[in-house]
């Protein structure tokens, strides 16, 4: 069962990202999805963001960032469907220069410079 997360980006725009458990999965769709560690607070430390053409397969143990995400505390991963591969290149990108995740290592120098 998953439960509803907004996640504000760079540009202020908020992204609705069903959480789920670290080894759920969720239907096929394109989309964007991320690994959160769960803080006390009810906030989430976003530790990765991607996009896929299927969210079924992407997000999940076979990821190169998974065993990484879980020793960074992964608790949950999330799932926002996209309709466009447009909508998914920005929400990413938004996600990624607010957040600067530690397992996004190849956006983190842009993100530092775009902010």
């Amino acid at each position: 069962m998953s439960v509803l997360h907004k996640f504000a980006g760079a540009s202020g725009s908020l992204h609705n990202f069903g959480m789920i458990g670290p080894y759920e999965r969720f239907k096929q769709h394109q989309g964007v999805y991320l690994f959160g560690a769960l803080l006390r607070n009810g906030t989430f430390n976003v530790l990765y963001v991607g996009k896929s053409k299927n969210l079924a397969d992407r997000p999940s143990p076979n990821h190169e960032k998974f065993d990484a995400a879980l020793r960074l505390g992964m608790s949950h991963v999330g799932g926002s469907l996209c309709y466009s591969e447009g909508e998914c290149d920005q929400i990413e990108q938004d996600l990624i220069r607010k957040f600067c995740p530690p397992l996004n290592q190849q956006h983190n120098v842009l993100a530092g410079l775009l902010r």
